[in-house]
């Protein structure tokens, strides 16, 4: 590398680790994430939702993986927005900012997420899409949505259908008369060769009652301040594991 010249792979790293890097919140409020709340490990949904520093920074291939989910996504949504209607969510005033991605949230159960994509169809009806990717060796086994997207999911379709039920979508005239849907769609794509896959779930309000459980019982921890118990899930890469093992709070 000539003097003066600056290494471009050092700057792709450095970006993508700053963009992936902990952030402490200006808001204190516990809030939950639905991508987090497939896990089986309590005490990891804990440690997300109280918003607890992490011990460690997340390695650079996790990271490096979940920029190209983000641009894998992307290039999703262009895909299908030259052969569907997909509507971009157009915030009111003091609302969410502008993206792509389509909000939502509930603040009784404290949690916030963004849908992938809102596609409308024929008949008044609305489809629900999220995009995943995965690895050769795990994309090869999939016969239905990882069960922790399986949440993150149900949650998503949950809350959308509240929101539209009840108005939070009434400035958003597309939407307006719209039937709610009653399943949400998952593409998939093989990070290694760009192979997809496509899985439907439908609409289920036992499981969530489920996750709603689950979720309480981790409020209730965070309220008396105690540690719910732990379970493994990828423990060697979970970036709470110090104070895990050492049963800390912070």
């Amino acid at each position: 590398m000539r003097m003066g010249m600056k290494s471009l792979k050092k700057i792709i790293e450095d970006t993508i680790k700053k963009s992936k890097t902990f952030k402490p919140s200006k808001n204190n409020n516990p809030r939950f994430q639905p991508s987090m709340l497939g896990s089986p490990c309590l005490r990891k949904i804990f440690y997300s939702y109280s918003k607890t520093e992490p011990d460690y920074e997340a390695p650079l291939s996790l990271n490096q993986m979940a920029y190209s989910g983000d641009l894998w996504g992307e290039a999703l949504y262009d895909l299908l927005s030259q052969n569907m209607d997909i509507l971009d969510y157009q915030p009111l005033p003091s609302d969410f900012p502008k993206d792509r991605e389509f909000p939502v949230e509930d603040l009784n159960l404290s949690i916030r997420g963004k849908i992938d994509a809102i596609a409308l169809l024929p008949d008044n009806e609305i489809q629900v899409i999220e995009f995943k990717t995965s690895s050769n060796s795990s994309f090869e086994k999939l016969k239905a949505p990882k069960p922790p997207h399986q949440v993150q999911g149900l949650i998503y379709l949950v809350l959308f259908r509240y929101l539209l039920q009840n108005g939070r979508y009434s400035h958003i005239k597309e939407l307006n008369d719209r039937k709610p849907p009653n399943s949400i769609t998952f593409i998939y794509v093989n990070r290694d060769n760009g192979q997809i896959k496509e899985f439907h779930q439908n609409l289920d309000f036992e499981d969530f009652k489920k996750i709603v459980e689950k979720m309480e019982i981790v409020k209730r921890h965070h309220q008396d301040q105690t540690l719910p118990p732990t379970k493994f899930d990828w423990c060697k890469s979970c970036t709470w594991r110090k104070k895990c093992v050492q049963n800390r709070l912070k």
